[in-house]
């Protein structure tokens, strides 16, 4: 029985004998140094123009540079302080700037710019609730400084001493 093959009809060992060929290429290929490839048939990806980025987005990037783990300052003003702040600069911008009312109230110039930019106002409510705590945290550090003897003590803030509480445990 003989075979006869079809125009256009491969065999089974057409077949096996084109994929070794394959595969022993490919083996040469890769064991090869690399083989630079003309992809110049394929159509690259045109590069989109870089948009030149607005004043805020560079700022806005370079304090997520900055300020990775978030804002955090390690001195914190007290409303009346704040609000004295964006006073001045209101009436002479020029005469107080923020470098100006960084240096005078010995906080970074981003706490000062932070404060200027900021909108929000407390209503009547809420101005009496912060100068309240403010008070008390006024009083708990003060207490804190007398206890290590860095301040002296005080009798108004005596009631308010965490060393009267260790005394009656």
């Amino acid at each position: 029985m003989s075979r006869t093959t079809h125009p256009g009809v491969a065999t089974a060992t057409s077949v096996s004998m084109k994929n070794r060929s394959f595969h022993s290429t490919s083996a040469r290929l890769s064991e090869s140094p690399a083989v630079e490839r003309d992809d110049s048939a394929e159509p690259k990806p045109s590069p989109q123009p870089e948009r030149k980025r607005e004043n805020w987005q560079v700022q806005k990037e370079a304090l997520k540079v900055k300020f990775q783990d978030g804002w955090h300052p390690k001195k914190k003003l007290s409303p009346d302080a704040m609000e004295g702040i964006r006073h001045l600069h209101a009436q002479d911008p020029e005469r107080f700037s923020t470098p100006f009312l960084a240096n005078e109230f010995k906080v970074p110039a981003e706490a000062i710019r932070r404060i200027l930019k900021s909108k929000w106002r407390p209503s009547g409510e809420e101005v009496e609730d912060r100068r309240k705590r403010w008070e008390k945290r006024n009083v708990r550090i003060w207490n804190q400084m007398a206890e290590i003897g860095l301040r002296p003590k005080r009798k108004a803030f005596e009631k308010f001493s965490d060393a009267e509480k260790l005394d009656k445990k």
